[in-house]
Formats: structure tokens, C-alpha cells, sequence
């Protein structure tokens, strides 16, 4: 990991970290912010729920089933 130090920096009524090119995001990208105990400031993604996209609403996510035909060993099944 390659550590660079960044100053607080005020941005209208907010204070901002800005973040070097060294580090690989996009513009809009989403993050949780949170502090540790001990100071830390911890940037977390936000990860996009996949289930909630349209592409995927028709999908059936459930698995079903297969047979292996005949039992190996000595199972008992409830009918």
C-alpha cells in the first residue's frame, strides 16, 4: 500500500479529503465513512445490489433438485 498524506480541505459549508490518482475510483462512486476508536477514517464501497436491477427481476435464483438416480449408501427417506 502506498500511504500519501492529504490536507482537510473546506469545500462550501463541508470539509473534504481529496484523493490522489493513485487511487483507482470513478466520479459518483459511493462510500460508508466511518471513524475507528483509535482515529482512523475508514472508506468503505458501497456495494449495488444486484437483485434490485431490472435485468435481473425475471431471473429465478432458486436451485432445484437432481437426481443421482440410485441411493449409495443406506439412506432412509420420509415419503
Amino acid at each position: 500500500m502506498n500511504k500519501r498524506v492529504v490536507q482537510v480541505i473546506k469545500n462550501g459549508k463541508q470539509m473534504a479529503l481529496p484523493v490522489t490518482d493513485a487511487i483507482k475510483i470513478n466520479l459518483n462512486d459511493q462510500f460508508y465513512v466511518s471513524q475507528t476508536n483509535d482515529g482512523e477514517i475508514v472508506f468503505t464501497p458501497v456495494q449495488k445490489d444486484i437483485f434490485s436491477n431490472p435485468r435481473f427481476a425475471n431471473l429465478d435464483f432458486s436451485q432445484s433438485e437432481i437426481d443421482f438416480g440410485k441411493f449409495m449408501g443406506e439412506e432412509k427417506l420420509d415419503d
